[in-house]
């Protein structure tokens, strides 16, 4: 869905999948198919990437890899975060929000190390969340 609108210069995949997300959880609330897909889908950027580096949290599950396709890859970024995302119903911090939504996790620990004035925003080392032994995988 994504893939014929990073024809536009300046504009990669990664701004276009979170400008979609952001159209199909707000366009029409009243629309749950548009709510549950924009809640669902996970952006990898490369801080999130290496805050899952740094953390030790790859390694941890196995998936160690560079910045790029690989985060998409079964076993990669994207599928740790959607696994560490329904370890958590995102409703306790906002009732209208679906129970398992990466999204929100994603945007707060951008805006949170930024509102620190963080510029390299995962660069401290920090354990990371049990996940058990899946990993997100399986």
């Amino acid at each position: 869905m994504v893939k014929p609108l990073t024809g536009i210069s300046g504009i990669g995949p990664k701004l276009w999948s979170l400008m979609l997300a952001e159209l199909l959880l707000v366009g029409d609330p009243e629309r749950e198919r548009w709510v549950s897909a924009g809640a669902g889908m996970v952006v990898v950027d490369g801080l999130m990437h290496n805050f899952l580096h740094r953390s030790g949290t790859l390694h941890r599950c196995g998936a160690d890899h560079r910045y790029g396709p690989a985060c998409y890859a079964p076993g990669g970024c994207a599928e740790i975060l959607r696994h560490f995302a329904a370890t958590v119903d995102a409703r306790q911090f906002n009732p209208a929000f679906p129970a398992v939504f990466p999204y929100p996790g994603q945007e707060a620990r951008r805006q949170g190390r930024a509102a620190e004035g963080d510029r390299d925003c995962g660069a401290e080392r920090r354990p990371a969340p049990a996940v058990g032994r899946s990993c997100g995988s399986g």
